[in-house]
């Protein structure tokens, strides 16, 4: 498996390599935003990268604003939700 970033490449099927993008975004956005961030993720992969879109992965991950910190705060402390 190769890293770079938030986007995963790995062997599969016959060593090809399909790439997956991972998004971590905190809880609560609509399925409809979710949507669309999935279809521009795709669109902006395949336009630079090249590739077909039903070869792109993507995952989200949802967390709970507590459970992410940045610059050594937790968010919720820090954006005070």
């Amino acid at each position: 498996m190769l890293t770079q970033g938030y986007c995963i490449w790995f062997l599969s099927g016959e060593n090809a390599l399909c790439p997956i993008i991972r998004v971590e975004i905190f809880k609560g956005r609509s399925i409809d935003k979710i949507r669309d961030l999935v279809k521009i993720l795709t669109d902006c992969f395949v336009k630079t990268l090249g590739g077909k879109p039903g070869g792109l992965q993507i995952t989200i991950i949802e967390v709970d604003i507590q459970d992410m910190d940045s610059g050594g705060e937790l968010c919720c402390d820090k954006y005070k939700t």
